[in-house]
């Protein structure tokens, strides 16, 4: 039932966790978690009316509606921070999840801070995950692991974050690495770095600040020394 990409957010899962996928669609990943048994509960959200209704149609279908709630909300809005262990955010552009947890996360605080550290965060970005992960690494997430997966001749990222308190991270080049291994990464790090390089090339050509492409420069730099590691 589960695509490529959604089996790799799946492999990330924790065993016997309680599950709150957000943007459900039609609650594919929990039914498959949960029907599988790596997941004990699940929370379904969506913010649209037919993918709530499809996501309630799946899990009736697959007789999991003891075990399986469809909440209609925006983002985290319909949860609260007792009743999941890892949060899913897939298949969304990179700066829709940042806002969502931008938005999200301070409902939580401060009473659910202990809670939220425990917490996993598994986010599959579909465009500028580098937005993600900045948002994620100035906001007091670190990134633990994360994985590539080809799907349909394009190449998208997995990554699972914990909230850990951590400073800010001042260095730009990390929102474009993350936590990629050079042998796991380096097909989609040189297809970032592709892009960065035709940007700094036209900025060659306009009245673009000089700061501006010797930072892409400083980051080409740090994505070559990563991939030197491979």
């Amino acid at each position: 039932m589960l695509d490529k990409r959604l089996r790799c957010v799946a492999d990330m899962v924790r065993p016997s966790s309680r599950l709150a996928d957000i943007g459900t669609d039609h609650a594919y990943l929990p039914a498959e978690l949960v029907a599988s048994g790596r997941c004990l509960h699940a929370i379904a959200c969506d913010i649209r009316p037919g993918p709530a209704d499809a996501a309630r149609r799946t899990v009736q279908e697959a007789g999991l509606a003891d075990r399986i709630e469809v909440r209609l909300g925006d983002g985290l809005a319909p949860l609260h921070w007792t009743e999941a262990d890892d949060i899913v955010i897939a298949g969304m552009g990179g700066e829709t999840i940042a806002a969502i947890l931008r938005n999200g996360l301070p409902r939580w605080l401060p009473e659910g801070r202990e809670a939220l550290g425990r917490m996993a965060f598994l986010l599959q970005p579909m465009s500028r995950p580098e937005e993600l992960r900045r948002m994620l690494l100035t906001g007091g997430f670190s990134l633990f692991e994360e994985k590539t997966v080809e799907e349909s001749g394009h190449l998208y990222t997995v990554m699972r974050a914990g909230y850990t308190g951590a400073p800010p991270c001042t260095d730009e080049a990390s929102f474009y690495i993350g936590a990629l291994s050079p042998k796991d990464g380096a097909a989609f790090l040189r297809k970032q770095r592709i892009r960065l390089t035709r940007r700094a090339d036209g900025l060659r050509l306009t009245d673009a600040p000089a700061e501006e492409r010797k930072r892409i420069e400083g980051i080409l730099r740090a994505i070559d020394r990563h991939l030197e590691k491979e």
